[in-house]
C-alpha cells in the first residue's frame, strides 16, 4: 500500500476539507468515508424532505455521532432519529416556510423530545428557537439550563412562560431577542433574576417597537452601577430612543461591542458613549439618521482599540478640524465621506486629507466609503471621495491588507493609470464595488 494512502494519514488530510470538498472524497470507498464522513454530517438540516428520502433515517442514525450543529424544521417524526445525537455543540428550532412546526401533533411531545436531546449532549453551547407558535415548555428550559448561548424569536410568551424561561436559564451568557409577543401586555425582561446578572457577557434585542414596552429591559440594563461586570456585548437596534441608549450605556461597565444600528442614537448616547471609548473593539451605528459627521470623527480620534466601525457618513471638514485618527488596528471601516465638489481645488484638498488619515489604517482589511441603496443623497455641493492619484490616493500605499473596496454610487474620474497603480500596490484587493469612470467613453479602453 502506498504510505501516503494510510487511513491514519487520509485522516490528518481530511481535518483541512470544508463540506463541499468533503463529500465526493467520502465517496470512493469505506476507508475515505470514514475519514471524510464526520465532515460530511457536521452540519445537520431535518426538514420536510428529510421524510420522503428512505436513506436518510438510517444514515442519520448511523452517523448522529459526527453532527455538531443540528436544524430541525419539520419535526413531525423527529423522534425516530434525531436521539441518537450525542455530541451537538448548538441546536436550531425553527418554523418552516408552511408554518407547520408542533402543530402536526402535540407540542408537548415534540418540546419533551428535545429536551431529552438537551440532557443527553453536555456539550451543547447554543439554543436558537424561532417558532410563532406556543413557547417551550418548563421541562426543556430546565433541561437547557447549563447552555451558554440563547437566541429566541418569533415566539409569543405570557408571564408563566417568562418567568419559566428565567427560571430554567441560570447560566446564561448570551441572551438574543427579536419579535418576542408577550401576551398581555408582559414584558420579557421582568421576569429576569438577579442570580444571572454576573455571567452575563452579550445581550441582543433586535427590535424595540416589537417588543415595545421596552420598560423592564432599561430597567434590567441599569438596575444598579455595575451590576452586569462581565458584559461585552450590547445589542439595541431597530427604534432604541437616544434617552433610552443614553440611560443603558451610562449605567454599564465598560463595553468591547455595541450595536445600535437602525435606532435613535444621538448627542445624548454619544455623551454616554464616551465611558467606553478606551475600550471600544467594535461599533455599528448604521442608519442611525440623528448621528452626524462629528460624532464619528470623535470615535475615530478616541479609541485606540476600534477594529471595525459601521456609520452613516462623514463630510471632510470634519476630519480636517479633527485630531488625528488613532484606531490604526481598524480592519473594518463603513462610512460614506464627502467632500466639496464646488470647485476641482477643494475636491483636491480635501480628499487628499482624507486619504491621510485612511493611509494610517495600515491594517484595513475592508473600506466602505460609499453609499447603499438607503442612504439619502448628499447635497448638491458635495460628492464622493475622489479615488485619484491626483488627489492623494497614493497615501494608500501602506494598505497591503486591504481585500475589499466599495465606492458604489460616488462620481469618479479614474485613469487608467489610477486603476493601474490600485493594481500594483493594493495586491491583496480582491473586490472592488463601484464604478470607475462616470465620464468620457472608455470602450477602447479597458480599466
Amino acid at each position: 500500500m502506498n504510505p501516503l494512502l494510510l487511513p491514519e494519514l487520509i485522516a490528518l488530510v481530511a481535518d483541512y476539507f470544508n463540506f463541499d470538498e468533503a463529500v465526493s472524497p467520502s465517496l470512493v470507498c469505506r476507508v475515505w468515508n470514514v475519514a471524510f464522513g464526520p465532515i460530511v454530517w457536521r452540519s445537520y438540516l431535518i426538514d420536510a424532505k428529510t421524510h420522503t428520502n428512505d436513506y436518510s433515517i438510517p444514515a442519520m442514525s448511523r452517523n448522529a455521532p459526527h453532527i455538531r450543529h443540528l436544524t430541525c424544521e419539520e419535526v413531525s417524526s423527529i423522534g425516530q432519529y434525531m436521539i441518537p445525537c450525542m455530541k451537538l455543540r448548538d441546536l436550531t428550532i425553527w418554523q418552516d416556510h408552511r408554518g407547520e412546526l408542533l402543530t402536526a401533533i402535540d407540542p408537548a411531545v415534540e418540546w419533551g423530545r428535545f429536551s431529552k436531546l438537551i440532557r443527553q449532549n453536555p456539550q451543547l453551547n447554543k439554543v436558537t428557537i424561532s417558532v410563532a407558535g406556543r413557547p417551550a415548555t418548563y421541562d426543556f428550559w430546565a433541561a437547557a439550563s447549563s447552555i451558554a448561548r440563547v437566541e429566541i424569536s418569533n415566539i409569543q410568551m405570557d408571564e408563566q412562560d417568562i418567568q419559566t424561561f428565567w427560571t430554567g436559564c441560570k447560566n446564561i451568557q448570551e441572551l438574543s431577542i427579536d419579535s418576542i409577543r408577550p401576551i398581555d401586555n408582559v414584558e420579557f425582561f421582568a421576569g429576569a433574576q438577579e442570580s444571572i446578572y454576573a455571567d452575563m457577557r452579550r445581550i441582543a434585542v433586535l427590535d424595540r417597537m416589537r417588543y415595545a414596552p421596552a420598560t423592564s429591559l432599561i430597567q434590567f440594563l441599569v438596575l444598579e452601577q455595575g451590576c452586569l461586570p462581565r458584559l461585552e456585548d450590547l445589542t439595541l437596534t431597530y427604534n432604541f430612543l437616544d434617552a433610552e441608549l443614553s440611560s443603558c450605556l451610562r449605567a454599564l461597565a465598560p463595553l468591547k461591542r455595541i450595536n445600535c444600528s437602525w435606532s435613535k442614537f444621538g448627542p445624548q448616547a454619544m455623551a454616554a458613549l464616551e465611558s467606553h471609548y478606551a475600550t471600544l473593539e467594535s461599533l455599528k451605528l448604521s442608519e442611525c439618521t440623528q448621528l452626524t459627521g462629528n460624532m464619528i470623527q470623535k470615535v475615530l480620534e478616541s479609541c485606540p482599540l476600534l477594529t471595525e466601525l459601521f456609520a452613516t457618513d462623514i463630510h471632510a471638514p470634519h476630519i480636517q478640524r479633527g485630531r488625528p485618527w488613532v484606531c490604526l488596528g481598524l480592519k473594518r471601516l463603513s462610512v460614506c465621506v464627502f467632500v466639496d465638489s464646488r470647485t476641482a481645488k477643494s475636491v483636491r484638498k480635501q480628499s487628499q486629507a482624507v486619504f491621510e488619515q485612511l493611509g494610517r489604517l495600515t491594517r484595513l482589511e475592508m473600506l466602505t466609503v460609499g453609499m447603499n441603496k438607503l442612504d439619502v443623497s448628499p447635497a448638491p455641493k458635495f460628492q464622493g471621495l475622489d479615488f485619484r492619484l491626483e488627489s492623494g490616493m497614493d497615501q494608500l500605499v501602506g494598505m497591503t491588507r486591504l481585500e475589499k473596496l466599495s465606492f458604489m454610487r460616488t462620481k469618479q474620474n479614474m485613469s487608467c493609470q489610477d486603476v493601474a497603480w490600485m493594481r500594483r500596490h493594493l495586491q491583496r484587493l480582491v473586490m472592488v464595488r463601484g464604478r470607475c469612470n462616470m465620464y468620457g467613453d472608455y470602450r477602447e479602453q479597458p480599466i
